[in-house]
């Protein structure tokens, strides 16, 4: 299944008139590891205007409702995969 799905992506790549991500590494990603040209691969970074949002008050009911008062919690918002460099 991985294999069709790998062979899916290199044909969109190929095919692609313009490849857009978000990030440079990928686009080093995409370039080493699918062989698709530089020119083609173009970066358009992850932003957010802060001043639309309002600021909120914490008052530590989610860490009371799951029990993790005391606890250190860390958050990750991403992607876990090869273009990370991760061996999987």
């Amino acid at each position: 299944m991985i294999t069709f799905f790998e062979r899916l992506e290199r044909t969109a790549y190929r095919e692609a008139d313009k490849i857009i991500v978000h990030s440079r590494g990928n686009k080093l990603f995409i370039e080493e590891n699918r062989g698709i040209p530089k020119n083609k691969i173009h970066v358009i970074n992850n932003w957010i205007d802060i001043s639309l949002y309002d600021e909120v008050t914490r008052t530590g009911k989610f860490r009371r409702e799951y029990g993790i008062d005391d606890k250190i919690v860390f958050l990750f918002g991403g992607v876990l995969g090869p273009s990370q460099g991760l061996d999987l």
